[in-house]
């Protein structure tokens, strides 16, 4: 499932019909960047918010990461396990890479 999305994530973005993908239900955070000849597309997954609980934010100009209640807005950076690595990990793995136990 979560390499499946990736897969799907990437043929949209270097075919060219997206710029952004965004993508849930995995329960495993992912944040990857594809080089098209348009320039760089992005696909995130959110993961699962009992996992993690992180939320992306897109003002318009800029994306960002916050995990906690809306009201809280604590950013969230995106971690290592996040960038390309995430097939080795497990739902398991990243929560506790996030709550600072990995």
């Amino acid at each position: 499932e979560v390499e499946a999305a990736s897969a799907f994530a990437r043929k949209a973005i270097e075919s060219g019909r997206a710029d952004l993908v965004v993508c849930g239900h995995t329960h495993v955070p992912a944040y990857e960047e594809f080089q098209t000849p348009r320039g760089t597309g992005i696909y995130i997954n959110t993961g699962g918010w009992l996992e993690t609980r992180a939320y992306w934010l897109a003002d318009g100009n800029a994306l960002q990461r916050f995990s906690g209640l809306l009201s809280e807005r604590r950013p969230a950076p995106v971690s290592e396990v996040e960038q390309g690595n995430h097939a080795a990990a497990g739902a398991v793995d990243v929560a506790r890479h996030e709550a600072g136990q990995a």
